[in-house]
Order: structure tokens, then C-alpha cells, then sequence
């Protein structure tokens, strides 16, 4: 969407930005589920932050083209959709 709107390169930095941080929130909320017996219902507020920054970035900078939807980050979408799924509708699941 915004391929056009924005340099090549400043898009390319945002993008890995924010795969990035969604990358270190979905980890975080694996370390939260493991430590689950510590920090019970921990892991749902970061497991939701880090899914809804890699779905934004997905949304964001996806060129539209469905031939190319797994190499531009669809899958990660569709996983990330799924642990949000998780969390919301089975809050109690790991703590």
C-alpha cells in the first residue's frame, strides 16, 4: 500500500522495525507462556501486541498481489491471526 508513498529504502527500514518488534513480542509471550506458573495471564496482552504489530506490518507494506502472498509475509499473518484468536478466546489457557 504504501510501496509508492515512501522510498524504497525508508520502507524497507520501517518494515524490518517492525518485523522486528513483533518478532521479540511473539517470543516474549512464548518465554510468558512457559513461565506461566510465575506470571499467570502474562503472556496474552504481549502475545496480542506482537500479533497486532506483524498484522499492521503485513497490512501496510503487502503489494495487493495474491501470487505473492507467502513471500511478502501472508503466512506470518495468518499465524498471527491465529494467536490472536488464542488468546482472546481462551484467556485462561496457560496460567
Amino acid at each position: 500500500m504504501l510501496g509508492g508513498a515512501v522510498g524504497s529504502a525508508s520502507l524497507r527500514t520501517l518494515a524490518e522495525y517492525l518485523w522486528i518488534i513483533a518478532g521479540i513480542g511473539i517470543i516474549a509471550a512464548a518465554i510468558a507462556i512457559g513461565l506461566a506458573s510465575l506470571f499467570p495471564g502474562f503472556w496474552q496482552p504481549i502475545a496480542i501486541v506482537g500479533s497486532v504489530v506483524g498484522i499492521a506490518s503485513f497490512a501496510v507494506f503487502w503489494d495487493g498481489q495474491t501470487a505473492q502472498f507467502a513471500n511478502q509475509g501472508g503466512i506470518g499473518m495468518i499465524i498471527s491471526l491465529g494467536i490472536i484468536s488464542g488468546a482472546v478466546l481462551f484467556p485462561a489457557a496457560f496460567g
